[in-house]
């Protein structure tokens, strides 16, 4: 197999590619559950421009992203966790630049990242992707290998001692797969390259990223495209926890059916920007209309949630929520997460504020690199 793989987005230098080995499909098994986490502490003076040995990984259905402490800030580098088969006379046809990620396997050529999600509107082709719901993806038998290779552009070869720290989904309410194997099979792909690896919630994470001025004390909900997670923390513990099936991927499957389009068309409109507040056209009113759906969805399903274990909580009179996750970027999300938290009835407790995340499609990568710092 030939590979060429770049166009990272980065905003550090491209570190050398890992070799890429076949990987062997684990048996599933019972795997630990990660240590309880404990409120950051003050991170040590480091050398500038050195990655420190900690880092930050959120798997996502649609974005892969590695957080570290690079001198006295914090690095990201991301890449689209999509991709796209094409014939040889294909790629020939498109005229690709050297800034096109891809890996060649016989006369089969993959295109990755956000290059594959150009291209497949080009053609009119479903984009396939490593992950669906939030989980790897039974049907694709090519996609681990794709998550593979897209982890190690992102993450690279870990350092003497490297240590970070993953995210995993929540077991959904509404769904009954669970995320056992899933957890599993990324643990396995990240410890090929040298790291010790720990899990951790997406939605849990955020807090270490967003709520230290509130003594790490939040709701927080991570909008993904594959799934909604949900937490609820209270000084660094999980009080409360759960995933829905339903994120960005859900929105661009319902428009799409009621449109007459590929889920890949609507998710391309959706990206270049539908203020829900005034949807232009028929595709962003339809779009509007189940982004409200998804945020009454969520409420809802938290309430419900809350009155199960209502009696084993104890909270502040106010406490923040903070929303994160390509989802929720797009405009009016914020607006219309409050209404429906206001008109709600039942809703279990005051909110101080509804805000976005101060870097929402990164937040969830620094929040887990402030994990790992923390162990």
């Amino acid at each position: 197999m030939s590979n060429h793989v770049t166009g990272v987005a980065t905003q550090a230098t491209a570190e050398a590619k890992p070799e890429v080995k076949p990987l062997v499909r684990p048996t599933p098994q019972p795997i630990a559950q990660p240590t309880k986490p404990q409120a950051p502490q003050q991170a040590q003076p480091k050398p500038a421009g050195v990655p420190t040995k900690y880092a930050g990984l959120d798997i996502g259905t649609m974005n892969i992203i590695a957080s570290r402490d690079v001198g006295s800030k914090v690095e990201t580098k991301r890449i689209r966790d999509v991709f796209i088969d094409l014939t040889l006379d294909q790629v020939k046809m498109l005229n690709l630049t050297g800034d096109t990620s891809f890996i060649t396997k016989g006369d089969i050529c993959y295109i990755l990242g956000d290059d594959a999600a150009n291209i497949a509107n080009i053609f009119g082709r479903q984009l396939r992707a490593p992950l669906s719901k939030g989980v790897i993806s039974a049907g694709e038998l090519e996609g681990m290998e794709m998550l593979k290779v897209m982890v190690g552009e992102v993450l690279g070869k870990a350092p003497e001692g490297g240590s970070v720290v993953v995210s995993s989904p929540g077991d959904p309410i509404d769904n009954d797969f669970d995320a056992l194997y899933h957890s599993f099979v990324v643990k396995d792909i990240v410890e090929s390259f040298g790291w010790e690896v720990e899990t951790a919630s997406e939605s849990t994470a955020m807090a270490y990223s967003e709520c230290a001025d509130t003594n790490f004390t939040g709701l927080c909900i991570s909008c993904g495209h594959g799934m909604t997670n949900v937490s609820l923390i209270f000084k660094t513990i999980e009080t409360l926890k759960f995933s829905v099936a339903r994120g960005g991927s859900w929105l661009d499957e319902q428009t799409a059916k009621v449109m007459g389009k590929t889920p890949s068309q609507i998710c391309a409109i959706k990206e270049k920007g539908v203020n829900l507040l005034k949807p232009e056209g028929r595709e962003q009113q339809a779009i509007a209309v189940y982004y409200k759906h998804l945020i009454k969805y969520i409420i809802h399903n938290f309430i419900k949630k809350f009155n199960d274990i209502s009696g084993n909580i104890e909270l502040p009179e106010n406490i923040p929520c903070v929303i994160a996750g390509g989802t929720s970027m797009a405009p009016g999300f914020i607006e219309l997460m409050k209404e429906a938290i206001d008109k709600e009835k039942g809703f279990p407790f005051p909110i101080s504020e509804v805000r976005h995340a101060s870097d929402p499609l990164n937040s969830i990568s620094k929040g887990l690199l402030v994990m790992a710092q923390s162990k």
